[in-house]
């Protein structure tokens, strides 16, 4: 079972970026599935770093829409993925470091992934499927 797993609830109704929250929960999972079985962190780090890289090219191409069709809310938006991009660097740093990756890392991960797709991004969902974003 996964840890996160993709519901209808989760889709902002625009396909190229619900494909994208789609990666980033196989990202976790993959992450999650890593720490179950016992993986070496350096494999947990490699996915780590993974789910940073990612991340940033998600929020580049949200934020690329965002300026495309002047997006009203996008400076607060964009100060969210600014936060979640710095947590990350921090996880990541501390991993690199020795420290193990904790449920709480992942609770965390899960509550920030969801409710940012479930509040911040569906705020845009209309906007931009009015703006004809697929």
């Amino acid at each position: 079972m996964s840890f996160i797993s993709w519901t209808d609830e989760l889709s902002v109704q625009i396909p190229s970026i619900d494909e994208q929250h789609k990666t980033l929960i196989g990202i976790i999972n993959n992450l999650y599935d890593s720490m179950h079985e016992g993986k070496a962190n350096a494999g947990m780090r490699k996915v780590l770093a993974e789910l940073a890289h990612y991340t940033v090219t998600h929020f580049s191409y949200e934020e690329r829409l965002f300026r495309q069709y002047a997006y009203p809310q996008a400076p607060s938006h964009q100060n969210s993925h600014s936060s979640l991009v710095a947590q990350l660097k921090d996880l990541q740093k501390q991993s690199n470091a020795g420290a193990p990756i904790s449920i709480k890392t992942f609770s965390f991960l899960k509550k920030w992934l969801t409710e940012h797709i479930m509040k911040d991004d569906q705020s845009y969902s209309e906007f931009l499927r009015s703006k004809g974003v697929r």
